[in-house]
Order: structure tokens, then sequence, then C-alpha cells
């Protein structure tokens, strides 16, 4: 029996014990492998440019770019890209700006490891994965732009904790 791919995760995070226990965990995993290990915004943009992984996980707060602009940039480069935040900003601007960058999930960086791991499946499989507190704060932020009856009632939803 051949063995299934391995989902090839690349790290973004300026700092070096975070990268180094998320890998930890990461490649502890039968199903994952991490590719690259990245500390400043603009590495990122190059190394998915050349190891072309299957989910990257972000920070959003790093030197030469931030997490929320590499994510612009890597998807314009690339729209099939698939990229988690991981950070520790929970407020609704951030949110807002990261998913409209692009990317498929948004988690705070006290997720237990499981979450963190169930998050890089999911996104992977093609799936959003926002956490219930996360896209409230999303819908909060959103209330204030025209959104259609049916968008709301997806939002609401989500907020809930269903999935998509």
């Amino acid at each position: 029996m051949t063995p299934r791919p391995r989902i090839r995760v690349l790290l973004a995070d300026d700092h070096i014990l975070l990268r180094a226990g998320v890998a930890g965990v990461i490649n502890q995993q039968d199903d994952m492998e991490v590719v690259a290990e990245v500390s400043d915004g603009l590495e990122v943009i190059e190394r998915h440019r050349t190891e072309r992984p299957d989910v990257t996980v972000m920070d959003l707060r790093m030197p030469g770019l931030g997490g929320d602009e590499a994510t612009a940039a890597i998807r314009r480069d690339d729209p099939r890209a698939k990229v988690l935040v991981l950070t520790i900003h929970k407020g609704d601007e951030a949110v807002h700006r990261a998913i409209q960058a692009g990317a498929r999930g948004y988690l705070l960086k006290d997720v237990p490891p499981q979450e963190l791991l169930a998050a890089i499946r999911a996104i992977h499989r093609g799936e959003l994965c926002i956490p219930p507190d996360v896209a409230e704060k999303l819908a909060e932020r959103v209330r204030y732009e025209p959104l259609s009856e049916r968008e709301m009632v997806v939002l609401k939803l989500v907020a809930r904790g269903l999935g998509n």
C-alpha cells in the first residue's frame, strides 16, 4: 500500500521559539510535514513560490511585511494558496483584514495543538476554519457593511459554531 502524501506546511512567524514548537507538533503527525520556516513577510512570499506548500501558517505581525499583506501577495501569485493565520490579535479589524486578504482560517496562538492540526487538515481539504468567537467578531465588523440577507444568515450560523 502506498503511503498518502503528507500535507506540506510553510511556517511564518518572527518568534523562533514559537516556530520550533509549532513545527514540532506538526512534524509529529503522520500526515504532515513542515517544509520551510521563515521569520518575515517578504521571505514567506519567496518561500511560498519555491516550496508551493499545501498550507501556510502565518502570523500577522512580522518584520518586512505584515501577514495580511503577505497573504494577499501570495494569493495574487497563486489564487489556490491556502493560508491559516495564527496570531495573538483577536480584534475584529485584524480578522477582517486577514480574511479579506484571502486567509482560509484564523486561529489565536493560545489554541490547543489538536485544534491547530484540525484546522490545517480542514484548510487543506478546502474548508474555511474560523472559530465561533472569531466569526462573531467578523460578523460584528461586517455588520456595518451592506450584506445580503443570505450572507447574514450564513455568518450567524458560523458564529454559532456550524461549519460551512
